[in-house]
């Protein structure tokens, strides 16, 4: 016989067992409305042709040698996807993967936190992006954005003032923001700018890039044919940006028309590195046919082991920089910007207390009237061991050592390694494409002699 008491427990556990199964139910409601409501807004994207039905989510091949691990995505794009369905994953999603080999028709936008990557075999997917449009637009207030391994193609040059870029991001001076952003194993072509990063906030600040909102790695991108009729061009265009390093690029063909021909405009620069901002490193970095400087850097930085070839000045640091470093740079077959506009120096380093080192100037093409190799050095915290080769006739005071003559071992920057560094497939590396192996042919061949 049960007891009054014994009665009351069992009556307590079914309770309890009874708040239980209702608590269980509600969440099980409330989970199945909000899945009904997902897959309602599903079904009409759907039907609207913007998102495709997701395939499974499995890994991307791991990236090659020295390149960044983006880690798994999120979604995998289909094969055969329009623009439309690429926007609204990225919309949808933190982490797209692209397929191989893949071609879209117009622009995107990334507007919170977002990795782009590529999985399968095959080469970088291209977007082909119309006159008047930037190729990515990244409009996130706050954001962590990483683009790995996808082309990004303008229309035929040249521009008439169109002031599109290949990746553009812009915060104004009243507005919040703030971007830490990784570009990798990217071809990107044929705009005005071909990165362009600013922080107008910076330009009324009393102390220039002391709270800069961008950080930016550039790394083993291939960037080429940046130009506009009616303004200046830039391979790189920073400005109130931090922090901004660039290693192992190859930048070509800046500020010329696309058959390499006339260049317009004065000022198209590699990178232009703006006085609104922090210091600059650059690192490996291949510069090939800039119109004006292969590096503009107004706040200086830190130059190591960059090759640049035919450009009409070297690296260029700025008045208002100080304390900045150039070790192990070359310079060679540097030309004339213009008929009416030779330039000429390869290292013209304003500012104090740099450390300058270990350069070498080579093989002056064009008339220039500044026929120095190496200028405004004069403050400098170290200067040695810097050579000109080849650069003027008699000789080159401005070096620590000079030598008339280009030794007929010197290598030469060929059609064929130029071709071989502009058609790098994507995530492959070596050494071939390294500017240190270049340099180190280059250093030894003028050591025979010195």
């Amino acid at each position: 016989m049960t007891t009054p008491g014994q009665q009351l427990d069992a009556n307590t556990d079914a309770i309890a067992l009874l708040q239980a199964k209702v608590q269980s139910l509600a969440e099980q409601v409330s989970a199945d409305g909000a899945a009904i409501v997902a897959n309602t807004a599903r079904i009409d994207a759907l039907e609207a042709g913007n998102v495709p039905v997701e395939p499974p989510v499995e890994p991307t091949p791991p990236p090659g040698e020295g390149f960044t691990d983006l880690g798994k995505p999120d979604y995998l794009l289909p094969v055969g996807s329009a623009i439309g369905t690429l926007q609204a994953a990225l919309d949808q999603h933190h982490h797209v993967a692209i397929p191989a080999g893949e071609t879209f028709a117009g622009s995107l936008t990334i507007q919170s936190d977002q990795t782009i990557s590529v999985y399968g075999e095959g080469d970088r997917p291209v977007l082909n992006v119309p006159e008047g449009s930037h190729g990515i637009t990244i409009t996130a207030k706050f954001a962590d954005v990483s683009i790995q391994g996808i082309a990004i193609h303008g229309p035929a040059l040249p521009h008439l003032g169109s002031d599109r870029h290949g990746i553009h991001y812009k915060i104004g001076s009243t507005r919040e923001g703030g971007l830490n952003l990784l570009i990798e194993d990217c071809e990107i072509a044929r705009f005005r700018d071909l990165i362009f990063l600013v922080d107008d906030r910076s330009r009324s600040l009393p102390v220039p890039g002391a709270e800069g909102r961008i950080t930016a790695s550039i790394r083993r991108n291939i960037l080429h044919d940046a130009f506009d009729r009616s303004n200046h061009s830039a391979g790189i265009y920073t400005e109130g940006v931090a922090a901004a390093a660039a290693e192992g690029n190859v930048t070509r063909r800046i500020g010329y028309t696309e058959d390499g021909s006339d260049p317009r405009e004065k000022r198209s620069h590699g990178w232009y590195a703006q006085q609104y901002g922090g210091r600059i490193q650059s690192r490996g970095n291949w510069w090939v046919g800039c119109s004006a400087n292969s590096i503009q850097a107004r706040l200086g930085g830190e130059v190591r082991g960059d090759v640049a070839v035919r450009c009409s000045v070297g690296f260029v640091n700025g008045s208002a920089g100080s304390d900045s470093t150039y070790i192990g740079n070359l310079v060679m077959d540097q030309v004339d910007i213009s008929p009416d506009e030779p330039r000429g120096d390869a290292f013209p380093v304003s500012g104090s207390g740099h450390i300058i080192k270990d350069n070498l100037a080579v093989r002056k093409l064009g008339s220039a009237t500044n026929r120095t190799a190496y200028r405004d050095y004069w403050d400098a915290a170290e200067f040695s061991n810097n050579g000109s080769v080849g650069w003027v006739l008699g000789g080159d005071d401005s070096a620590n050592w000079s030598m008339d003559e280009v030794p007929d071992d010197f290598p030469d920057f060929t059609d064929d390694l130029q071709t071989m560094l502009l058609t790098r497939p994507r995530g492959v590396w070596g050494e071939q494409y390294e500017t240190a192996t270049f340099i180190k042919a280059a250093r030894e061949s003028a050591a025979a002699i010195h």
